[in-house]
């Protein structure tokens, strides 16, 4: 699935980043561990990309499991819940991460490019 979101959209700074990195995060119903649990068990893979302009959602399954694993795909993105010690988590990755990056030339000489060329 494809929406049109991403930082580009973004009315706050970060939201569409992290609201998509903590869509796995839990639901009205199960926790985080228990999403992976699930995934586990019908050995599927779920990938979340938050983009510039969209954010993508997949789900990989054996056909004999789709079923189950599109009706847990179903519930992250209808029932989300978004725990702020999740939230907390992840910003403090993030933050860890830029602070790395940040030293990297490579990373630097990327973001003024996309800078100048957008």
């Amino acid at each position: 699935l494809v929406f049109p979101s991403g930082k580009w959209n973004e009315q706050h700074l970060g939201e569409s980043y992290f609201t998509t990195l903590l869509l796995n995060k839990g639901t009205a119903s199960k926790s985080s561990f228990e999403i992976a649990q699930i995934l586990d068990q019908y050995g599927a893979h779920l990938e979340l990309v938050p983009g510039l302009d969209m954010v993508s959602v997949s789900i990989y399954a054996l056909s004999r499991h789709i079923e189950p694993a599109i009706q847990l795909l179903k519930e992250i993105l209808t029932e989300p819940q978004f725990p702020e010690k999740e939230l907390d988590q992840n910003k403090r990755i993030f933050l860890q991460n830029l602070s790395i990056n940040l030293e990297k030339t490579s990373f630097l000489a990327v973001r003024a490019f996309k800078e100048k060329l957008f």
